[in-house]
C-alpha cells in the first residue's frame, strides 16, 4: 500500500512491512524534493502476525524523516512489543505534534509517546480519541502539558462521557497557550479553560450533545479575542473587552444576556451561522448595545423582524441564506411575507438567497423582493437563485428594477439565476474596473507617493474615474 497524500506536503504513511521496501524510498523521494513536510504514522492496519516486522519498519525509517519538524501517530491495537518509545525518544526536533487514538487497547501509548519524546521545540499539539478516559490520564496529561514550555496551540478531543475532578489541578495553570481548540463535555470545557488564561482564540468544536455552559465559563478570558462556541444563552460575556471575532455555530436564542455587548468595545465581527426562526430574529435587535462598527453575519428570511436593527449604524449586516430546500420546509415558504421589510435595511451591504424548489415562488414574489433589495442604499454584493433545479424558465429583471439596482445602491457584484440586459451586465462590469483602479490606488500606489513622488506610474485625472 503507498502512502496517502493528505494536501498541503502532507502524507500518511501505514506501518506496512509487506511493502516496506516501496514506502521507505518513497519517503525518502518525497523529501529530498521537498515534496513532503509533515507525516502520519498510521497503524491502524498491522496484521497481528506482522508484529515482529514494525520495530524493524520503524528502526528503518528514523534516520529517513529526521529532518521532518511536523508529526502525527494514528494508534489502534498498538502491542507493548512495539519500540514507539525507543522510536519517539529518537526524534528532537518535532514542532507539531499529532496523535489519533481510536482505542482503549491504545490507551496508554499517548502518554508513553509524550514522556519519551523531547517536548522542548513542540509549538503545535493535537489529541483526539473517541473512548472514555480515565481520570488519570488527564492528571498525566496535563502535567506534561505544562513542560512544554513552547507550547502555543492545543487541539484536544475528547470523549463526551469522560468524568473529571477539577480540584486537583487548581494550581496548574499554562500561561504560553493562546490558542485553544476542544471538544468534550461541561467538566472537562471548566477544567481545560481553567488552565489557559492567556488564550487568545477559543474554538469549541461542535458535537452531537448540546452543551450547557456555566454563566461564568469564559469570564477568566480576558484576553480573548477570537471565540467560536455552540450557543452564547446565559454565557457572561462582559469581561471579553478584547473580543474581536464572535462566531455562534448552533444556537442563538433569547437567553442571551444582550445587555453585556455593550462592554465588546473590541467586537468587529459576531457571526451567527444557525438559521434563524422568527423569534430569534426578532430577539436581534436587542443587539444595538454594541458601542462601535461591527459586522453582523446572519442566516434569517425574517427581514420585517430585524427593521429596527436595520436603521443602526454601529452595525454593517450581512444576510447569507444558502441551501434552503422549499419543499421539506413550509417554514420558508411561509416566511414570504416578511420579504417586504427588505427595504428598511440601510445598513445591507451583503444578501445571499439560494433556493432549492425556487419555483415554488411566483414570478410576482421573487421580483418583489429584488424591489425591496434595490431600496437598500449601501448594498453591494447579491446572490440571488433560485431555479437551481430548472423547474421552470427564470424570470426577468424588469428595467425599471435594473435602474434602481443601479441608482439607488452601491451595487458592485451580481450572482443570479434571473434574466438581466446585457446592458446591465456591462453596466456593472464597468463599475467594478473603477472599483478596482480605486482600491489598487488606495492600498498600492498612494503609500509609494508618501514615500517617493517619482514612483507614481498612474495618472488620476486620465482615469476617466
Amino acid at each position: 500500500m503507498p502512502i496517502e497524500f493528505l494536501g498541503d506536503k502532507n502524507y500518511k504513511v501505514p506501518v506496512d512491512p509487506k511493502n516496506q521496501e516501496n514506502i521507505l524510498g518513497d519517503i525518502k523521494n518525497k523529501i529530498l524534493q521537498q515534496k513532503l513536510e509533515q507525516i502520519y504514522i498510521d497503524f491502524s492496519r498491522v496484521d497481528t502476525v506482522q508484529q515482529d516486522y514494525v520495530n524493524m519498519f520503524l528502526q528503518q525509517l528514523l534516520p529517513i524523516i529526521q529532518s521532518v519538524k511536523r508529526i502525527g501517530f494514528i494508534l489502534k491495537q498498538i502491542q507493548s512489543t512495539y519500540k514507539l518509545a525507543e522510536f519517539c525518544s529518537q526524534l528532537k526536533d518535532i514542532q507539531l505534534l499529532d496523535i489519533i487514538s481510536y482505542d482503549d487497547q491504545s490507551e496508554d501509548f499517548p502518554i508513553i509517546l509524550l514522556k519519551s519524546m523531547c517536548l522542548d521545540q513542540i509549538k503545535v499539539l493535537n489529541f483526539r480519541q473517541n473512548f472514555k478516559r480515565s481520570q488519570n490520564f488527564h492528571e498525566e496529561f496535563i502535567k506534561i502539558l505544562c513542560t512544554m514550555k513552547k507550547l502555543r496551540k492545543l487541539n484536544v478531543e475528547f470523549d463526551l462521557d469522560t468524568m473529571i475532578n477539577k480540584q486537583q489541578f487548581q494550581s496548574m495553570r499554562l500561561l504560553g497557550v493562546t490558542m485553544l481548540q476542544i471538544q468534550g463535555n461541561k467538566q472537562l470545557y471548566k477544567l481545560y479553560l481553567s488552565l489557559f488564561p492567556n488564550l487568545q482564540k477559543l474554538t469549541f468544536e461542535p458535537s452531537y450533545q448540546q452543551v450547557d455552559f456555566d454563566p461564568d465559563t469564559l469570564v477568566h478570558l480576558n484576553k480573548l479575542k477570537h471565540l467560536s462556541i455552540q450557543t452564547i444563552d446565559r454565557l457572561r460575556l462582559r469581561t471579553l473587552v478584547n473580543l474581536k471575532q464572535l462566531q455562534v455555530t448552533h444556537t442563538f436564542s433569547n437567553q442571551i444576556i444582550f445587555e453585556d455587548f455593550q462592554f465588546l468595545g473590541s467586537l468587529q465581527i459576531l457571526k451567527i451561522n444557525c438559521q434563524l426562526n422568527l423569534a430569534q430574529t426578532l430577539s436581534l435587535n436587542c443587539l444595538k448595545l454594541i458601542p462601535n462598527q461591527c459586522l453582523l453575519q446572519i442566516q434569517t428570511l425574517y427581514l420585517t423582524a430585524i427593521q429596527q436593527l436595520g436603521q443602526q449604524k454601529n452595525i454593517t449586516l450581512s444576510i447569507n441564506n444558502q441551501h434552503l430546500c422549499c419543499s421539506t420546509n413550509e417554514q420558508i415558504i411561509s416566511s414570504y411575507p416578511y420579504w417586504i421589510g427588505a427595504s428598511a435595511l440601510n445598513n445591507l451591504i451583503k444578501f445571499n438567497l439560494c433556493m432549492c424548489h425556487g419555483e415554488l415562488f411566483t414570478d410576482t414574489q421573487i421580483l418583489g423582493m429584488v424591489t425591496e433589495l434595490a431600496k437598500c442604499p449601501n448594498l453591494v454584493t447579491l446572490r440571488f437563485s433560485f431555479f437551481g433545479k430548472r423547474q421552470r424558465p427564470a424570470c426577468q429583471l424588469t428595467q425599471q428594477q435594473e435602474q434602481q439596482l443601479s441608482l439607488n445602491t452601491n451595487l458592485l457584484f451580481l450572482e443570479t439565476d434571473l434574466i438581466t440586459s446585457q446592458q446591465f451586465q456591462t453596466y456593472l462590469a464597468k463599475k467594478q474596473f473603477i472599483f478596482y483602479q480605486l482600491f489598487i490606488f488606495d492600498r498600492l500606489i498612494k503609500q509609494q507617493l508618501n514615500i517617493n513622488p517619482s514612483a507614481c506610474f498612474y495618472d488620476l485625472h486620465q482615469s476617466n474615474i
